[in-house]
């Protein structure tokens, strides 16, 4: 789950949490993550080497039996830039940025 290899010929590790109410499945994962942020900030620095802002863990709370299509919005949400009131980026942001 730490690796952040993108092999396409092959999966990527994943980890589901199942048990019982009250038992910390939300603070062991919140811990886990929270490690995991931390040391890729140290390892790696705050930002790329593009200038963008490195986005080691995202939480994405879900609710009892989403859907893929729920949770890729919930995703997307997340990692979505701002959005002026016409819907679309503001100017200079990111990858719609324009390069001379």
């Amino acid at each position: 789950m730490v690796s952040n290899r993108r092999d396409g010929d092959r999966l990527r590790g994943s980890v589901v949490i199942d048990a019982a109410l009250g038992l910390g499945k939300t603070t062991a994962a919140q811990r886990y993550a929270r490690s995991f942020h931390l040391r890729e900030y140290r390892r790696h620095g705050p930002t790329t080497e593009e200038g963008h802002q490195r986005l080691p863990v995202a939480w994405v709370p879900l609710t009892a039996g989403v859907t893929l299509k729920a949770l890729n919005q919930k995703i997307l949400a997340v990692l979505r830039p701002p959005r002026t009131p016409s819907g679309s980026p503001p100017r200079g942001w990111g990858r719609w940025q324009r390069t001379a």
